[in-house]
């Protein structure tokens, strides 16, 4: 047997032990054989075992759960082959079980003792019963943890603080809402978080809210920063709960409303520029909720039905009054009031129905229904003053009216003028065909005379003889020249169109009206690239060249310089004859083209024409499709530019 441990008390055990039964912890007495030496009162009250039953009986099996016998008769071996007191004086706490077979949770503490009278040592246990204060404690703890648990894990924030401020319990959902660690203490305290421009609204509510016992107070609405420096908006209720030793501080149950103020300043922000907008339309707007109480209306609205009242007066006013107020000023009261409610019942889009007032003027209508969610909510009245319109559109029906007589008329008096000008294309063709007839009689007869076919003429007689031929010739050309431009302008002229190299046309005039140049002394220069051909007619180009350059030989001063210049340009080919002469005046440029015209600079005894050599050259240019322009500068030269389509254009 090993010897007690020094630092144990021991106890003498003897024949006298009424004492155990007065005391209120269960006691047994356990031999070192493991079997059970005394058993008091409390302790067959606790394990409902008598003492009878108890003593000689195996304490392990009487009292320890099946599963911790093994565990319990090892450390009985241990200490006694060791001496080592592992347990021995310590306060535990084990599962014991009931002679019911129920088990209950026991404070054990276990000492040894020495008994006579040959000091056998004995192993005395004190126990008492903590089973309803563990449970008790268990489901203390269980609520705290619940409480914990809906504390933090709650989408709202709750979270108490001290009546000095400072947290008891900070919110888990605030904190990771706001980014910041759990255990943060905030400079300066608490309220440090507080936006700067809230601090002494929430500092004076959290003052009157300590200073209230059992109170509650709220919502209040303030910015908290968030680990961002972001401030987020929380609307607060706050308790005192001060009194509640369980709870011993202000509890503030919070949410986050910072994303729904948002959408609050935008939807104001929206609703704002919806009322600037429809107070500065042109048109009276009225929008009613789905009860047809006005919900927003503008002035021209009240001005356009003669209402006296301010618009914002008329707000949450029911609209179908206002509607029976104002049919008086329809020409058609009945009418205003039955489309009306069409629109209402149907509930569909009418845009641009028209009332006539009863003072003449017009107002027009658009009635749109608003759904929300497929949901019916309200209605919008739009009405537009047309009366101004609608005069301006009448007055233009009579304009129109009055357009289309006059087109018509001058579509007959055209209609004439083309006969007149058919009358006059040939009564020319007539004309010139018979003097044509007559000058070819007189050029021959002149002719005879000159050659002496009726006898010897004298000088002075041929002279005069040479005066009628020379005029005579020139009147034919001028008869045939009247006749082309005729016949130009009625299309009437039949054109040979083939392809023509503009490059070999250039050239044979050069050679043909080199002389000519020679003849003045003006250097005529021609300068040209093979291309493409021109798809017309050759003769009819080759006269529009021989016009051009006549006429800038013309009026072009001896010692002068004539250029023609033929390029290609955007599937066109561009020519120009350009000189060094006197010029056209700037008022007379849009004139050469007019038959019979001549600029007013030109000398007409120096220079004789008809004045149809560029009116036949613009009508041949335009029937190859092309156009021919001026660019002139009086006394430094002018240059004809005519545009032709090269055959790919064809």
């Amino acid at each position: 047997m090993p010897n007690l441990p020094a630092e144990l008390p021991e106890r003498r055990i003897t024949d006298a032990i009424g004492w155990l039964d007065a005391l209120l912890d269960a006691v047994v007495i356990m031999g070192a054989d493991g079997l059970v030496r005394e058993w008091n009162r409390s302790a067959e009250q606790m394990f409902g075992w008598s003492r009878e039953e108890a003593i000689g009986a195996e304490f392990v099996e009487m009292v320890v759960p099946a599963h911790l016998r093994d565990a319990h008769r090892a450390g009985l071996r241990r200490y006694l082959e060791t001496g080592e007191p592992r347990i021995l004086g310590e306060r535990l706490e084990l599962p014991a079980m009931r002679s019911d077979g129920a088990t209950i949770a026991v404070e054990l503490t276990i000492t040894t003792a020495l008994g006579d009278p040959d000091n056998t040592e004995f192993f005395v246990g004190f126990m008492r019963e903590v089973t309803a204060l563990r449970a008790a404690e268990a489901k203390a703890e269980l609520g705290e943890r619940r409480l914990r648990a809906i504390v933090e894990h709650s989408p709202s924030v709750i979270s108490i603080l001290s009546s000095d401020g400072s947290w008891e319990v900070p919110s888990e959902v605030g904190m990771k809402l706001l980014g910041w660690p759990r255990d943060l203490v905030p400079d300066g305290g608490t309220f440090a978080l507080v936006h700067p421009d809230d601090l002494e609204y929430v500092t004076a509510a959290f003052t009157e809210a300590t200073s209230t016992r059992g109170g509650s107070f709220g919502p209040a609405t303030y910015r908290i920063r968030a680990q961002d420096d972001s401030w987020h908006w929380f609307e607060t209720t706050t308790h005192n709960m001060l009194d509640d030793p369980a709870v011993n501080g202000v509890v503030f149950h919070s949410r986050d409303v910072t994303e729904s103020r948002e959408t609050q300043r935008l939807a104001l922000e929206s609703a704002a520029r919806l009322s600037a907008v429809i107070e500065n339309l042109v048109a009276g707007v009225v929008v009613e909720d789905a009860d047809r109480r006005i919900v927003v209306i503008n002035k021209q609205f009240t001005d356009l039905f003669e209402i006296a009242e301010r618009p914002e007066a008329l707000v949450g006013r029911y609209c179908g009054i206002l509607a029976e107020q104002s049919k008086h000023l329809f020409a058609d009261p009945q009418y205003f009031l039955d489309s009306t409610s069409a629109c209402l019942e149907n509930r569909t889009q009418v845009i641009d129905l028209e009332l006539p007032m009863a003072k003449g003027r017009v107002l027009q209508r658009d009635y749109i229904p608003v759904f929300v969610d497929n949901r019916y909510d309200g209605n919008v009245w739009i009405y537009r003053d047309i009366t101004e319109r609608r005069d301006m559109e009448n007055r233009r029906e009579s304009l129109l009216a009055a357009e289309r007589d006059v087109r018509l008329a001058i579509e007959e008096q055209n209609l004439r003028l083309r006969e007149l000008d058919q009358l006059k294309s040939d009564f020319v063709a007539n004309l010139s065909h018979e003097l044509r007839t007559l000058l070819t009689s007189i050029i021959g007869f002149t002719e005879m005379l000159s050659d002496g076919a009726a006898g010897p003429i004298t000088g002075e007689q041929r002279e005069y003889v040479g005066i009628v031929d020379r005029s005579s010739h020139r009147m034919l050309r001028l008869m045939d020249d009247m006749l082309l431009l005729s016949r130009l302008e009625t299309r009437s002229i039949p054109v040979e169109l083939a392809s023509i190299d503009l490059f070999e046309l250039l050239q044979e005039a050069h050679i043909d009206l080199k002389s000519s140049a020679i003849a003045v002394g003006i250097d005529l220069d021609f300068k040209a690239k093979d291309g493409p051909p021109v798809f017309g007619d050759r003769g009819k180009l080759r006269q529009v060249i021989d016009n051009l350059v006549n006429n800038a030989l013309k009026f072009t001063p001896a010692g002068g310089k004539v250029r023609v210049e033929a390029v290609r340009e955007e599937n066109s080919w561009i020519l120009t004859v350009s000189d060094n002469g006197m010029g056209i005046p700037a008022g007379d440029a849009e004139k050469v083209f007019e038959k019979f015209f001549r600029a007013s600079n030109s000398d007409t005894k120096r220079t004789p024409g008809t004045g149809l050599g560029l009116s036949i050259t613009r009508a041949i240019v335009e029937v190859h499709h092309g156009n021919i322009s001026v660019a002139s500068i009086e006394g430094s030269g002018t240059t004809f530019t005519v545009r032709l389509p090269d055959q790919a254009m064809r």
